[in-house]
């Protein structure tokens, strides 16, 4: 008994000192990815600070001759424009004051300073326009208030080998989603394939970032990073910023599941354990699993085993499955009832069962003809927690 108590003690002890370690290593990456950017500043940031210094060389020069020459600061003004401008030199009608050391001191460094400066501003929004810099912009704008504006929506974190997988059955779903990613290129290939696609380009471990997702709003969190230490702590973070939200998470090694499951998840998928299934099922029912393949595979139709939840005043309640007439009117087919207060399935369950408030059905048909049984179930959304 003491043994046993020992070993669940140094175990937490370990999950904790774990998660201490993983959470260090986050800060330090975070602060290392904010210092490149820093290093790098975006190109319309960069086109606002020359612009800044160009205004202030201007009316530097202004200010300068106006000092000078003692002509009024208009005509300063306008002079300093010309000269800038390169059309003309300032102050041609006085003759004895350009002839000054001041004068030519001040000349020369707006000349050179000014004019560099305002090469640069030409040279950067040459490259907004002809780059598609400026287009990228504003769409980066119209896609963040496109998110600003999604909720009850899904978060897939990792557009990588798994995460477009994610993506390609959301889009057959017709789910509202986003995708993070740290990999832009990967984010806009996605979009090509699946126009209309979400994305946010960043680290998906980062705060910020999922909150930019809308993790506060969001029904449910898909983490399919490929290390394990960050989909522990993506599960850790969207679990304290959203605590009513589904997550499934991804583990590489089996031995990380029970530390993701403590630190938030509702479930945990072992890669490992699935390939290992599929394979004895290719072995041992090969036509079985081709079905399957063919169901969830075929760009042509959208067939899928889901489930549908009766709620509150669904017309379904206190009917039988054969006057439910699901079949018929929903074109779904029935395979499973788990009703509310039981914990194990009825399956092929009898046409005389009494549908009940809350009860789950396991049902088989096309995308459009579940949605038409959730209307009659009068669900309203498709994830349940």
């Amino acid at each position: 008994m003491h043994n046993k108590l020992a070993v669940s003690i140094c175990i937490d002890s370990l999950s904790i000192l774990y998660l201490t370690s993983v959470t260090s290593k986050r800060r330090i990456r975070g602060k290392v990815l904010q210092t490149r950017r820093r290093e790098k500043l975006p190109i319309t940031r960069r086109l606002l600070i020359a612009g800044a210094f160009l205004i202030a060389i201007y009316f530097v020069g202004a200010v300068g001759f106006y000092l000078i020459s003692g002509r009024p600061f208009l005509d300063c003004l306008f002079g300093t424009f010309i000269f800038l401008s390169t059309v003309d030199r300032p102050f041609p009608d006085s003759p004895e004051f350009t002839k000054t050391i001041s004068y030519k001191i001040l000349s020369s460094i707006v000349l050179v300073v000014g004019v560099g400066t305002f090469l640069y501003v030409v040279g950067l929004m040459t490259t907004l326009f002809v780059e598609g810099v400026l287009s990228d912009t504003f769409r980066r704008r119209k896609m963040q208030d496109r998110i600003r504006d999604l909720k009850d929506h899904i978060i897939v974190c990792g557009a990588g080998k798994t995460g477009i997988h994610i993506v390609e059955e959301l889009v057959k779903l017709q789910l509202p989603f986003v995708v993070i990613d740290e990999d832009e290129t990967v984010l806009k290939t996605a979009q090509e394939s699946h126009k209309g696609i979400l994305y946010i380009a960043g680290d998906a471990t980062q705060d910020e970032v999922l909150q930019k997702a809308g993790v506060e709003r969001a029904k449910g969190i898909i983490s399919a990073l490929p290390s394990d230490q960050d989909n522990l702590f993506v599960v850790i973070t969207s679990r304290q910023l959203n605590p009513r939200a589904r997550i499934v998470a991804k583990a590489t090694d089996p031995r990380s599941e029970r530390k993701i499951r403590k630190a938030g998840a509702n479930a945990v998928i072992t890669s490992t354990l699935i390939s290992g299934l599929r394979m004895v099922s290719e072995m041992v029912r090969p036509q079985a699993t081709l079905f399957l393949d063919k169901m969830l595979r075929d760009p042509l139709q959208t067939t899928r085993i889901d489930e549908v939840h009766i709620c509150e005043p669904s017309p379904l309640i206190g009917k039988t499955l054969e006057e439910s007439r699901l079949g018929s009117e929903a074109g779904v087919l029935v395979l499973a009832i788990k009703n509310p207060d039981e914990d194990s399935f009825m399956f092929r369950p009898s046409p005389k069962v009494v549908l009940q408030k809350d009860a789950v059905l396991v049902v088989l048909g096309t995308v459009t003809d579940i949605k038409k049984a959730r209307e009659l179930a009068s669900q309203k959304e498709p994830l349940s927690d």
